[in-house]
């Protein structure tokens, strides 16, 4: 039986790279051609750090800080994550 798939991820590194565009030269900027670059599914819901398909695909996820700041407990991840701090939404309502 075949996993379901989630997202068209790039299947190595070397297609990902070959994928990007140029970028264009300017000799007073620095170029950041050689940086990584990873994309995170941003999701309101914490329990999907822990769902298998996630983990099965590699899909990073970004969760917010005000979803996960009422639980006892956190889910334990079976992929990549990242905590948005929520600071943008915190200034813009209250400076």
């Amino acid at each position: 039986m075949s996993s379901a798939v989630l997202f068209d991820l790039p299947a190595t590194s070397e297609n990902s790279a070959a994928m990007r565009p140029a970028a264009p030269t300017n000799p007073g900027r620095r170029s950041y051609d050689d940086v990584d670059r990873v994309t995170y599914l941003g999701t309101h819901q914490p329990s999907w750090l822990a769902r298998p398909e996630f983990g099965e695909d590699c899909v990073p996820l970004c969760v917010a800080n005000h979803r996960l700041s009422g639980r006892k407990t956190l889910p334990r991840s079976v992929t990549p994550w990242m905590l948005d701090s929520g600071g943008f939404t915190e200034l813009s309502k209250y400076g």
